[in-house]
């Protein structure tokens, strides 16, 4: 239960830092980089980071999330937004 504070209150960090003018670039590095090594081993938290990130606009830094949830778990539901179309 602890954790899943934790992450919401990452996740919300995260989500205000993106939308803040005032927002360092270096606060929401930070605050990423700890997620990502918290939950280093989570693909399902990952996958909410990796959204979190592309909601803000942050799409090379969600892209490289979701890229670790997917080394954790390549059949994890992220997988599926990346079928081909033959």
């Amino acid at each position: 239960m602890i954790e899943q504070g934790i992450l919401q209150n990452g996740l919300d960090l995260i989500t205000a830092l993106a939308e803040s003018s005032r927002a360092s670039q270096r606060q929401l590095e930070e605050a990423v980089t700890e997620m990502r090594t918290r939950f280093a081993d989570n693909a399902g938290v990952l996958r909410a980071l990796a959204f979190v990130l592309n909601t803000n606009d942050r799409f090379a830094e969600a892209y490289s999330v979701a890229r670790q949830g997917l080394t954790i778990d390549p059949t994890h539901p992220c997988s599926i937004t990346t079928r081909r179309v033959h």
